[in-house]
């Protein structure tokens, strides 16, 4: 097995990756300040697995260990921000392994993967510990290192809403991140900061990003869940459906995503609307991952047929 590091790829092909994880420096910072250090030891055991995968791979396949391919350990960042901050080291394990071995390197690694590893990792996580990857400890509590901490547990306010009750917090509480949530996802500012920052960097376009964020606010406003003025239910529900964040790190994941401008855009509208019908109807909180699994096929049909309409359109102009 051969080692490649190609700081030329870093900065082309693995650019986005790069700077997500960047942008993503803040929000563990926070997440750190607000849940102790065992964030940052979450990071670390699902980096080092993130890492250990992708050598596994390279060794069974005989293939060279490409070190310039970091979208392993985004992914597991990812993965990993997703998360309450009392989940069992165990079951990160198990969620880095599936995103990674399964969601990624199962079909082919980086460029060939059909739908976003960290939806297939999470989906698959939250159906097998259900309990544990929805029940959070309060912001500001001391969560012990150990590998399964002993502290006391509460719904999200996504909970409440999704029974029909309002939530016990208040719309400046869920701006700043002062609610029961995963660990890296509350802090609604800072994520749509970074998804700013992302696009003028273009890492990403804006097209999905801000499809997906509008179509789920316009349903969120035209069918309130939340008793009060539509705008506060609109507000709560994209705040506590965890749209900010899913907007700068998920939705627009580089390899599963369309492609073309306009395939973009409309999988963004698709995907909004499909995020919006789970997180009513489905049975786990983080809908926006189970609706990029039913959406996938979505995306590359999209690019096929818009790619296939411009180009003619482009063909019938230029021959006229």
């Amino acid at each position: 097995m051969r080692i490649k590091l190609d700081i030329t790829d870093l900065h082309a092909s693995f650019r986005p990756f790069r700077d997500y994880l960047i942008t993503m420096v803040p929000i563990v910072a926070l997440s750190t300040y607000v849940y102790g250090w065992r964030v940052l030891v979450m990071l670390g055991i699902a980096t080092a697995v993130a890492a250990l995968s992708d050598l596994i791979v390279a060794l069974l396949r005989r293939n060279t260990l490409d070190l310039s391919d970091i979208s392993s350990v985004t992914l597991a960042w990812v993965f990993t921000l997703l998360l309450p901050a009392s989940i069992s080291y165990t079951i990160l394990i198990v969620g880095t392994c599936i995103t990674v071995f399964i969601g990624k390197h199962a079909f082919g690694g980086y460029g060939s993967y059909p739908f976003n590893p960290v939806a297939f990792g999470f989906a698959f996580t939250a159906a097998a510990y259900p309990a544990e990857m929805f029940g959070y400890p309060a912001p500001f509590s001391a969560v012990p290192l150990s590998w399964k901490p002993a502290v006391e547990l509460f719904s999200s306010p996504a909970s409440a809403i999704s029974r029909g009750a309002k939530p016990g917090v208040s719309i400046t509480e869920l701006i700043l991140g002062e609610y029961n949530g995963p660990v890296g996802t509350t802090f609604c500012i800072v994520a749509l900061s970074c998804l700013v920052l992302l696009i003028v960097h273009e890492a990403m376009t804006w097209h999905i990003p801000v499809a997906y964020m509008a179509t789920f606010a316009v349903l969120a406003f035209a069918f309130p869940r939340v008793q009060g003025s539509r705008t506060e239910s609109m507000v709560m529900e994209m705040i506590c459906g965890l749209v900010p964040f899913s907007a700068a790190y998920l939705v627009s994941e580089p390899s599963s995503s369309p492609k073309n401008d306009l395939a973009k855009f409309v999988y963004g509208i698709v995907l909004g609307g499909v995020s919006i019908v789970f997180t009513w109807f489905g049975t786990y909180e983080v809908a926006v991952c189970f609706a990029l699994l039913v959406c996938a096929p979505v995306g590359s049909f999209l690019d096929r047929k818009l790619s296939g309409s411009l180009s003619l359109r482009r063909e019938g102009s230029s021959n006229g």
